[in-house]
């Protein structure tokens, strides 16, 4: 049931940055895609239960109107708060890497205010999106890098709904004047938010317990999804053509 809700918040998000982006052709705006590095940082009791900030990575894109401070975007990203992995016998004598994660996924639309001061953008956003829990089973060769995954499974997940607002900043580092008609500018982003979301359960590092006859158990927690985030990333500006 989770998989499908998750499926269709998607898809409807995705549907509406869509019909977005399409809109934005027949007004020529400017267009701005970007990619950044986030810690998370849980708040209230959602912090008390995990006990560890969250590492990942966000993309975001967004339509500004022409003539006017008002975009309107797509953010969505995925930090890990906790892992752990150790190494099995899958068939004697071939070993492999076992790595339990707990991760959280997001999706946010926004509508963002934005000051354009020549090489410096300060910005304001209101977001409203989902977060999706998930803590996963992933089986990988043994070997330096671990991206060789033979199987994994989800063993428990939640999904829930959340708003917040956010500020930053956009600072231009290039500019692609007479290069190229459609790539436009370079900016460095550095972007704040806070969002609050609606209770979910989910597990932490050391909560999924085998049982005395193999069975799976779980040392659940519930709590509202509230966090902090702090990204660091790159913007490209396009002309809508």
């Amino acid at each position: 049931i989770i998989h499908n809700i998750k499926e269709l918040v998607m898809k409807k998000i995705y549907m509406y940055a869509i019909a977005v982006l399409m809109f934005a052709n027949t007004i020529f705006g400017q267009f701005n895609a970007g990619a950044s590095g986030i810690i998370l940082f849980p708040q209230g009791e959602f912090k008390q239960n995990i006990g560890e900030n969250g590492y990942g990575i966000s993309f975001n894109g967004s339509y500004k109107f022409k003539g006017t401070p008002f975009s309107l975007g797509l953010n969505t990203g995925w930090a890990r708060y906790g892992s752990e992995t150790r190494t099995e016998t899958l068939i004697w004598p071939v070993k492999v890497d076992v790595t339990t994660g707990n991760d959280i996924y997001f999706a946010q639309l926004f509508s963002r205010i934005e000051l354009d001061a020549g090489f410096i953008k300060p910005y304001g956003e209101i977001l409203f999106g989902f977060n999706y829990l998930n803590t996963n089973t992933e089986i990988s060769d043994v070997d330096v890098f671990g991206f060789d995954d033979i199987a994994s499974d989800t063993q428990f997940d939640d999904i829930n709904l959340s708003y917040g607002f956010a500020a930053g900043a956009m600072i231009k580092i290039y500019d692609f004047q007479g290069g190229n008609d459609y790539l436009d500018k370079l900016f460095f982003d550095f972007r704040m938010s806070y969002m609050q979301g609606g209770n979910a359960e989910y597990l932490k590092e050391g909560d999924l317990i085998k049982g005395a006859n193999n069975e799976i158990l779980f040392n659940k927690s519930q709590s509202a999804i509230d966090y902090v985030t702090i990204n660091v990333g790159l913007s490209f500006q396009f002309n809508a053509q």
